[in-house]
């Protein structure tokens, strides 16, 4: 039996109850991944701050990496779709841009370690930034996006403290430069207070407004 075309109407019909499920079901779901990546960034900043202040071990920066340790079986434990959801477009362009952004993470790390001067903080940004606001972009959420905006800023921020704390330790104008670097992992830490924190609470309270 041969299958009844859709009018023009029907298909434009279609396409917008699709886009708004989606939207809906995205809403629901965007405020946990943003707290999650938050909430654990800020907590192992405040950590590393602690420790360049106070000089502790070298050892102790290997910390950063339990972002992404903790982060990744977290976001499996929170933020698990239910198996009968299906995934459509937009949830296959989030999961490509977070996983772009992630992978390229290693050729960044790779680069600072050659690269003398470039921080490895600002670069963090600059991706994490491109991710955002894509992201916002995707899930329609201003302020997921103006969050990007703000890591994309950040990352130039960062960069420029770094030069500064380059010039002046070159120039003997500082000896000490803990409160130079503190004073770096403290701005990365706000970032994401302001840029993903707080946006993940915005999203999850427009959705308990609107169930």
């Amino acid at each position: 039996m041969q299958e009844r075309k859709l009018t023009e109407a029907e298909s434009l019909a279609l396409i917008t109850q699709m886009i708004q499920n989606t939207h809906r079901r995205l809403t629901v779901n965007a405020g946990k991944p943003y707290l999650v990546w938050g909430y654990l960034t800020v907590a192992v900043s405040l950590f590393e701050w602690l420790v360049v202040i106070n000089d502790w071990s070298l050892y102790w920066l290997y910390a950063w990496w339990l972002i992404p340790a903790l982060g990744f079986p977290l976001m499996l434990l929170t933020c698990r779709k239910k198996p009968t959801e299906p995934k459509n477009y937009i949830d296959r362009a989030m999961e490509s841009v977070w996983l772009v952004c992630s992978i390229a993470l290693i050729p960044a790390f790779l680069m600072v370690l050659c690269t003398r001067g470039l921080s490895i903080l600002s670069v963090v940004l600059l991706l994490i930034g491109i991710g955002t606001w894509i992201s916002g972009r995707l899930i329609q959420a201003k302020g997921v996006s103006w969050g990007g905006i703000l890591f994309l800023a950040g990352s130039i921020l960062l960069e420029g403290f770094g030069y500064l704390n380059a010039y002046l330790r070159a120039h003997e104008i500082i000896t000490d430069n803990r409160f130079l670097q503190g004073g770096q992992i403290l701005i990365f830490a706000v970032l994401f207070i302001v840029g993903m924190i707080i946006p993940g609470h915005i999203l999850n309270a427009k959705t308990r407004k609107h169930a």
